[in-house]
């Protein structure tokens, strides 16, 4: 069985691909490389490109004849250059989004997982948040999200398609393994930021410190790494050999539980043994409190639950500073 992974060499792609090789999947890769990294390819079949170029799609369907599926992870992801750039938003991870899937379902592949986000659920006040509450993008970034969502939706019920979104809440962390070197374009992940600012001896952000939450300082769901790509991999099958027959279904991927960033601060100092300067600043536009995510579905439907914790994450990021090598990649058997 092979995977089609666009956007697969960049963080999160990247992640996917190298656990769909651990499980013993073919990835192959489409990327335009804009923010990705081509050493993230080594290892599997690639392809550099644009997820909109028909003629390219038909060239790796030729030659890859048996993918049954596709993980969608190309797009834009700046919520602040969103905002200033909406038509770019809105072009890329909806006009061109919806392109891939017109080629895919040309080329016989209806099985598509897309990289949605918890931003879609937008200023959320309460502590926990289900798939089931309403959405409230409240940039163009989240907005395009839920489009693309809900045109998945529509398209499926019209057609053989079968999808899944999953809302994946705040990635962070890199390969336990150190065999992919940790994502250095921007945006880069809150984590990444604050390794940054802590090396360099420079304060690190908090954006906001008036919300109503337990220190005033936004919450989040940290997830790692490599339990989202764990997901895609148990979505992967899920969806070839399980799937419930609804046409198009929503996953959160979180840890399940909420960390504010001023305890991500004292977590990290922790781990690090020195201690984080902080410096408290005003609310960005799109800026929201924050929740973590309810995760039952995930586990119903694919027996998914996330392994590893926010100090493995840190741990992971500190392990990069004193050996910035990346290992020689091999695939690790012991990944479901």
């Amino acid at each position: 069985m092979k995977v089609l992974v666009t956007g697969g060499a960049g963080y999160v792609g990247s992640a996917i691909t190298a656990c769909l090789v651990d499980s013993g999947i073919a990835p192959v890769v489409l990327d335009d490389l804009s923010t990705g990294h081509a050493q993230r390819l080594d290892h599997v079949a690639s392809y550099v490109g644009d997820v909109a170029d028909a003629e390219l799609l038909h060239r790796i369907f030729a030659e890859h004849p048996d993918i049954c599926v596709a993980v969608h992870c190309a797009a834009r992801k700046t919520v602040e250059e969103s905002v200033d750039q909406p038509l770019e938003y809105y072009r890329d991870n909806v006009g061109k989004a919806l392109q891939l899937v017109d080629g895919l379902l040309a080329h016989g592949c209806d099985r598509l997982i897309f990289s949605s986000s918890a931003a879609v659920y937008g200023n959320v006040t309460t502590s926990v948040v289900s798939e089931d509450a309403p959405v409230s993008p409240q940039t163009p970034y989240a907005a395009s999200k839920v489009m693309f969502e809900r045109m998945l939706d529509d398209i499926a019920r019209a057609s053989t398609l079968r999808a899944l979104s999953l809302r994946y809440f705040n990635p962070v962390g890199s390969d336990p393994r150190r065999r992919i070197m940790p994502y250095s374009s921007p945006p880069l992940p809150v984590l990444d930021n604050l390794v940054a600012a802590w090396e360099r001896g420079e304060p690190f952000a908090i954006f906001g410190t008036d919300w109503d939450t337990p220190d005033g300082t936004p919450v989040r769901d940290f997830v790692h790494l490599w339990d989202v790509a764990r997901a895609h991999v148990a979505a992967v099958r899920w969806l070839v050999s399980a799937a419930d027959g609804v046409a198009h279904r929503v996953v959160n991927v979180g840890s399940g539980h909420a960390t504010t960033i001023r305890q991500l601060t004292e977590l990290f100092a922790q781990r690090a043994g020195r201690p984080v300067r902080v410096e408290a600043q005003r609310r960005r536009p799109g800026d929201t409190r924050g929740t973590h995510a309810a995760i039952g579905r995930a586990a119903e439907l694919f027996d998914w639950h996330p392994r590893l914790t926010l100090a493995d994450a840190i741990d992971d990021a500190l392990a990069w500073l004193t050996d910035p090598t990346p290992r020689r990649f091999t695939p690790d058997v012991t990944v479901p």
